[in-house]
């Protein structure tokens, strides 16, 4: 790359040649600037341009800029690093923008005009050109610039010879992270280039409407809460996950995410791991940036070598334990597989993304192969020494040998060690730092040690948490009791932390590997009902990565039927945000689309195939205010949404689905609340917003899900019946063409937000229900212990 290219472009690794230069005696280019900075700096780095040549698309770059954070200042400051560097740059928006003031920017063209394009392109050489489609006044009384069509802007890229187009893709209005609508960002096609803006005052912070654009959004999208912490692994997701801000961009264009607002120490290293989840996600590179407290550009092209949350005084070690033999399973329990990932690489990934200072891996039984393993996973953090492989040749002598081992590799400066065992697949970093933190709550005196249990028995798990003070007392240890006689001989030193139940699941045996594990992956779900709330929880529990399976009528009256997968019961498949659902006749069909990530539906609305499907857990999601025949011991888990069921007399659990407080709630001793027999309220609108037959008849429409309507409108027929609308809005749901009616039922809905987009994505009360009904599932699987209960054919 040119050695004289402005640093903000450099960083962010868009590849171009500098322009040829070619200089003008008596003149600086881009001396009709106004901003003295800028003036200044142009007198001492400008080239005047050479007349403009056409050339193709090798050596431009085509750079959409979203998210928040101060997202339109970067994308300013780096469209004057690259004008005053000589490069021809155009500005412009797919959303709104403010005016720029025009004291910075010479050139303000809204598009169309008669000065565009056949104005000379070469009188705006010297200037940035900054595009819009027009200009409106704001709420703030300063103009904005509307938006551009993004059909147009890929015109203008294929005929206009600029060297930079820049295009903000989407509004944030001023906060630090930007949550996408399903219809955002609105980016060009041939876009080469996506930086992804996040705020570093977000990282950490927590959720709410002025850390977030929008809060809806955010608790629609990713089920976040007011209040919740905005952790860097939520964020990532945010960007990097499979609904994020990367899978918006087009699929060759190079995604760049950008930290901005770095504005001090202690700052960078707060997001640092942000920085580190998003290079493990697949970013090529991660670039911190700051404009005013410092100018600051930083790029990431690696994982930097400080992975955890900003540490304390408290230096924390960590050994974990793979020596033994795995003479009960047969096999070396490291190098099981749990969900396409190792036993030990679980383990010391988890505890690397931890607080820990400095991890010791102790092998012993097919330790070449354990180690080889290891070396090719995390050379990096081998590279560093801040993970260590010590291999122990007398590992059949028992633990104490492999703890030993592990406590003589640590540090003299450790505090504390954490006993980790290989076989414990759902320990993660957050019960390590949970540790960590209950140590450091600790007096030193009379020693501290931690150890996480479980009610209701509260029996004691796995990690360990021991002080520096015992570490004499661990060195002489002997046999296979690694720590317990420690803790036996200084109860007064032992603090005990509600971790759950995952802390005492480890494998021993195939039968603990069988019954432990692999259910998770293999857990089959039949949900009875395919309406828009039933549908909302299979999206949701298929996401989570649930077999899931689905039963309804021959003529479902479905009315949200953009959103509910008992539309394939009509057109034989159908989609929901990205989920597809297939229509089967028989249940032989149905492991053919678990095999594709596909959801079956069933017209069984007797539960005929029930012992032929044979599910884990069932869901009655008919929402009739009624039990048609569901109960207890048609599968391991039965769990009923809303009125109508009891729990544990007819149900395992029930989960609320009156919208407000409750929302979502399990319930495993007793109802749900009543039936209220009026619909939520929507934009101030409750019954008002229904649409109802005016006689009994067959019902045709008139008008498609999504259309604008107004008051009084016709929609539809039944048979000569017109059938109207009661408010204006958008049309959020109708019942299929064709089915019978009777006067008075609820056939359709309006939508007062006006909004279309909000027809064809889960509502917020789906998305709820739908979290509520996953967490009672691994509750009572896991936490009441059925899942040992469960069968996983062969």
């Amino acid at each position: 790359m040119h050695d004289e290219f402005p640093s903000l472009v450099r960083a962010l690794g868009i590849n171009l040649e500098a322009p040829t230069i070619e200089k003008e005696p008596g003149r600086q280019a881009f001396g009709r600037f106004r901003n003295a900075e800028f003036r200044s700096r142009a007198a001492k780095e400008g080239p005047k341009l050479q007349a403009v040549e056409e050339r193709d698309h090798k050596g431009r770059a085509y750079v959409a800029f979203i998210g928040g954070g101060g997202k339109t200042t970067l994308m300013m400051r780096f469209a004057v690093e690259c004008l005053l560097a000589g490069f021809r740059v155009l500005v412009t928006t797919t959303t709104k923008i403010y005016v720029p003031s025009l004291k910075d920017f010479e050139v303000l063209l809204p598009y169309p005009s008669s000065a565009w394009p056949s104005t000379r392109f070469e009188a705006f050489c010297n200037s940035l050109v900054v595009l819009g489609g027009g200009i409106e006044e704001s709420s703030t009384g300063l103009p904005k610039l509307t938006g551009m069509d993004p059909s147009a802007l890929d015109a203008i890229w294929n005929d206009f010879p600029y060297d930079f187009v820049l295009v903000e893709a989407d509004g944030a209005a001023g906060r630090p992270l930007k949550v996408h609508r399903p219809w955002e960002p609105v980016i060009p096609k041939q876009v080469t280039h996506v930086v992804c803006v996040v705020g570093a005052d977000a990282v950490d912070a927590p959720a709410s409407d002025s850390t977030l654009h929008t809060l809806a959004q955010a608790s629609e999208s990713w089920g976040l809460a007011e209040g919740d912490r905005l952790s860097f692994s939520v964020i990532s997701e945010m960007i990097m996950g499979k609904n994020g801000a990367r899978s918006k961009a087009p699929e060759l264009a190079e995604f760049i995410p950008v930290i901005n607002k770095v504005d001090d120490d202690a700052t960078r290293r707060r997001v640092l791991p942000l920085v580190w989840e998003l290079l493990l996600r697949g970013s090529r590179r991660v670039v911190l940036t700051s404009w005013g407290a410092r100018d600051l550009v930083e790029v990431f092209t690696s994982v930097p070598s400080f992975s955890g949350p900003a540490r304390r005084n408290t230096r924390i070690g960590a050994v974990i334990l793979a020596a033994g033999a795995s003479k009960r399973l047969g096999c070396p329990k490291p190098l099981l597989t749990f969900g396409g990932v190792t036993l030990i690489e679980r383990s010391v990934r988890e505890t690397l993304r931890s607080r820990a200072d400095k991890v010791v891996v102790v092998t012993g039984h097919a330790h070449e192969a354990v180690e080889d393993l290891l070396t090719a996973k995390f050379r990096q953090d081998i590279a560093s020494c801040r993970l260590q492989i010590a291999y122990e040749p007398r590992f059949e002598e028992g633990q104490s040998v492999s703890l030993k081992r592990g406590i003589s590799r640590l540090d003299d400066e450790a505090d504390g060690a954490l006993l980790i065992l290989a076989d414990q697949p759902f320990i993660t970093s957050g019960h390590l730092d949970a540790l960590i933190r209950a140590y450091e709550g600790l007096p030193s005196s009379p020693g501290r040690i931690v150890v996480p249990v479980w009610r209701p028995e509260h029996k004691r798990g796995n990690p360990v948490l021991i002080g520096r003070e015992f570490f004499g007392e661990l060195m002489a240890t002997k046999g296979d009791v690694g720590g317990r006689e420690v803790l036996a001989r200084h109860p007064e030193a032992v603090q005990t932390v509600n971790l759950g139940p995952e802390t005492l699941w480890d494998i021993d045996t195939w039968e603990d590997y069988r019954t432990l594990l692999m259910p998770l992956f293999d857990l089959r779900v039949l949900i009875r009902g395919a309406g828009d709330l039933a549908s909302g929880v299979a999206h949701r529990l298929h996401e989570a990565g649930l077999k899931v399976a689905m039963t309804e009528i021959g003529r479902p009256l479905v009315i949200r039927r953009t959103v509910a997968f008992a539309e394939a019961v009509f057109d034989g498949k159908t989609a929901v945000e990205g989920v597809s659902a297939v229509r089967v006749d028989h249940p032989d069909d149905i492991p053919e689309l678990w095999a594709r990530r596909e959801i079956p539906v069933l017209v069984d609305p007797h539960l005929e195939y029930l012992q032929a499907i044979k599910p884990h857990v069932l869901v009655d999601a008919t929402m009739a205010k009624r039990n048609l025949g569901t109960y207890r011991g048609m599968a391991p888990v039965v769990i009923a949404l809303g009125p109508g069921f009891e729990a544990p007399r007819e149900v395992d659990a029930v989960v609320e689905t009156e919208r407000g407080h409750y929302l979502g709630r399990v319930i495993y001793r007793g109802s749900a609340r009543p039936d209220t027999g009026v619909p939520g309220a929507i934009a101030g609108y409750s019954s008002e917003r229904l649409i109802r037959s005016p006689a009994d008849g067959v019902f045709f429409s008139k008008v498609k899900i999504g259309d604008h309507v107004r008051s009084g409108d016709i929609v539809g027929y039944v048979g000569d019946e017109r059938v109207t609308t009661g408010i204006a809005g958008v049309v959020r749901g109708l019942i299929h063409d064709g089915l019978e009616v009777w006067r008075g039922m609820k056939i359709g809905d309006v939508d007062p937000r006006d909004d279309p987009a909000l027809c064809f994505s889960i509502s917020d009360k789906a998305r709820a229900v739908g979290g509520g009904v996953l967490e009672a599932l691994l509750h009572l699987l896991f936490a009441e212990g059925r899942i040992r209960e469960v069968k996983i054919d062969e």
